[in-house]
Order: structure tokens, then C-alpha cells, then sequence
């Protein structure tokens, strides 16, 4: 069994061993503690009754990006990711939204409501993969009474059904993929797109996710207006010019962009779902 920790970016899991006397059971233990590496294993734990024994040991977290290779350093905290989604939910909300934070922000609770709301905001991280594009990611936090392991790759949400009118990726290279043919660029964008999402905006880089708060909030207070959705992202980065002037560089604002059906509005009375680690 396994569990993700994407706030430590440490992946922890045991290897359980059932079988009959003289199965091998503690020859197999005892190999596997010798090859692990010391620095992921802890001490070899026998536990004595009447009738059995039973030996165990403890693998020491692994960091997930030696494992996964989804990125060379340990995740970072989204310090503004929990006010973003709040923002969302103020301008857009109503009493069937569904919102996950903190430890709720699973992938199996994501999973569960994605074909429930007409809006779902994700201000999460995100991966590309550009070679192997059905691996790209958004990462929740792990939920171990599920199984689950807390990433979401494009090829796990190409399953999903949603009929979102609106799916917005305020994470980190959701836009990023490879040319895959008349189909167009395979990235996260495009699997929420063939889930059934009718609009994704999603972003061409890495974001940070303070000036994001600010642009996300001024795109849902142009949807509240009753804006096209277009539009909304349109007037939100122009917000953002003129608010900060020079100092809103391209690098904060140009990297959302808008696939799919773009010139229509959204009723405030849509469900949403929203969700941040």
C-alpha cells in the first residue's frame, strides 16, 4: 500500500507478505531489506505471539520526483491557491458548490464530482509531459482508504465525463504538450476537452500563483457581469495592466489562454467545483 505526501513531495509504502508456513515468506523479506538502499529502509522488526511470528520493516520516504520524474526539485507550497479557489467560489458560488481544500483535495474526491459541476477551477500543481504527452499531471493529495496516489495524468481525465460548460487550470503548464496530428496538441487542456469540458483555460507555462489570485479574480467578476467568457479572461489581463502598469510583465498574464467555445456567458446560478492542495 501506498500514500502520496505532495506537500513533501514523499511517496511512503509497505509491502505486505500473507501465506502459509515455510512459503518463503521471510526469505523474500529478507532479500528485499538487504538490496533496499539504507537511507529507504528502516530496521527489520520481528513480532513473537504463541502460534506465528511476524517480521516487517518500514520503507523511509522516497521523494516522488525520483520516482516519478514529474519534476528535479520537491514541490512547493501554493500560499495563494486556497484564496484563489475562496475568490472563485465568492463571485461564482452558490449552495451546490462543492469545494475541496487542504487534506479534502483529494483525487478521488476530485473524481467523484467532476461530471456534477458546470464550472470546476483547479489551482493545483501541473506537469507537462511533452514526450510522452498521456502522462502529463495535476497533482491532489494521496487518499489511502481509496488507493489512490493523488496524480491525475491526461490519460486517467480523457475518462472522465463532465459536461462543464468551463474548466479552468490555474496550474503550471497545462497548455504545454506535443503535436499530435489533426488532433491538435495533446496536454491537459485537451483531455478535459475530450472528458466533454465545452471551454478550458489553461496555461502555457509556469505560473506564479500570486499574480494568478489577482487575475483569476478579475475574470470571475467579468463572468459575473455577465461576460463572455473570452471576453472575462480578455478584460481580467487588461485589469491587470492597468492596476500594475509595468510591473504586470507578460510572464504573470500571457500565459492563460482560452480552448474551445469562447462567445458565451455563464450563469452565476452554474455549480462549480473548486479544489486546492
Amino acid at each position: 500500500m501506498a500514500a502520496l505526501n505532495p506537500l513533501t513531495s514523499e511517496l511512503v509504502f509497505k509491502i505486505v507478505f500473507y501465506g502459509p508456513g515455510l512459503g518463503g515468506k521471510t526469505t523474500t523479506l529478507q532479500h528485499i531489506h538487504a538490496t533496499a538502499k539504507p537511507e529507504h529502509r528502516g530496521s527489520i522488526v520481528s513480532l513473537a505471539t504463541e502460534s506465528e511470528r511476524t517480521l516487517y520493516f518500514d520503507f523511509l520516504p522516497v521523494k516522488l520526483p525520483k520516482l516519478r520524474g514529474y519534476t528535479s526539485g520537491a514541490l512547493t507550497n501554493l500560499p495563494a491557491s486556497k484564496d484563489e479557489v475562496l475568490a472563485a467560489e465568492a463571485a461564482v458560488g452558490n449552495s451546490s458548490d462543492t469545494l475541496l481544500i487542504g487534506p479534502g483535495a483529494t483525487k478521488s474526491a476530485f473524481e467523484r464530482g467532476v461530471d456534477q459541476h458546470a464550472i470546476i477551477h483547479l489551482a493545483v500543481h501541473g506537469f507537462a509531459n511533452v514526450k510522452h504527452p498521456e502522462r502529463a499531471a495535476l497533482i491532489f493529495l494521496s487518499d489511502q482508504q481509496s488507493g489512490d496516489d493523488g496524480i491525475l495524468e491526461a490519460s486517467e481525465i480523457v475518462h472522465l465525463r463532465t459536461n462543464a460548460d468551463l474548466v479552468v487550470l490555474s496550474a503550471c503548464d497545462t497548455a504545454v504538450g506535443s503535436l499530435q496530428g489533426e488532433e491538435g496538441v495533446a496536454n491537459l487542456s485537451l483531455a478535459f476537452m475530450l472528458a466533454g469540458s465545452k471551454t478550458v483555460i489553461s496555461t502555457l507555462w509556469s505560473i506564479d500563483d500570486t499574480p494568478a489570485l489577482y487575475l483569476m479574480k478579475r475574470f470571475y467578476a467579468h463572468l459575473r457581469a455577465k461576460d463572455p467568457v473570452a471576453y472575462a479572461l480578455t478584460a481580467a489581463k487588461r485589469d491587470m495592466l492597468k492596476t500594475y502598469g509595468a510591473q504586470a510583465i507578460p510572464y504573470y498574464w500571457a500565459s492563460f489562454r482560452l480552448d474551445g467555445v469562447g462567445d458565451y456567458s455563464i450563469s452565476i446560478s452554474s455549480k462549480k467545483l473548486a479544489t486546492t492542495n
